[in-house]
């Protein structure tokens, strides 16, 4: 047991746990926003890249395989972005988005992930070299999955809330 004087309080008594929530599944909206801010930049890169780089007479933007990597990652980045976007005005109104928060945290971190993967992979070589600011994201999106719950910890907790809306 602790004790602790009632002006050094955070909120109300029995609350801090309650406050707790409310503050990592802010987080976790962040990091979805953040892992959007990422793939943004990836896909700017990429695509300047793509539509410069020539290989035996054509564009790679105009390679079917890269304009769909591209356009996948533009898809999706689109989606994650309204998802967060209705999370956040719903976190401000109030509900309970806890689950919703887990749910944005892995696909947004996995998104960000992805995506700087495939602007590595269109850049070759190039994207390894600490020339390009590829690496760094391609990094740090990595630790971006793993921190603040890793994917399969919080998809353990998302599938509990699936099976308990359509188990029945």
């Amino acid at each position: 047991d602790v004790r602790v004087p009632v002006s050094n309080l955070v909120g109300e008594e029995g609350e801090g746990f309650k406050y707790g929530q409310t503050w990592i599944t802010a987080g976790r909206i962040r990091h979805a926003a953040r892992g959007i801010g990422v793939a943004e930049r990836c896909m700017e890169l990429a695509g300047s890249y793509t539509n410069q780089r020539e290989t035996f007479g054509k564009k790679l933007s105009e390679r079917q395989a890269v304009q769909f990597m591209m356009v996948d990652s533009w898809m999706d980045t689109q989606m994650l972005r309204l998802f967060v976007h209705n999370l956040a005005a719903r976190a401000d109104a109030g509900e309970d988005i806890r689950y919703e928060s887990y749910m944005a945290k892995v696909k947004g971190d996995e998104h960000a992930f992805s995506v700087c993967d495939k602007t590595m992979q269109v850049h070759g070589g190039m994207g390894l070299t600490t020339d390009l600011p590829i690496e760094k994201l391609w990094r740090d999106s990595r630790s971006m999955v793993i921190t603040e719950g890793p994917p399969e910890i919080l998809r353990m907790v998302i599938a509990r809330a699936f099976y308990r809306e359509y188990g029945n």
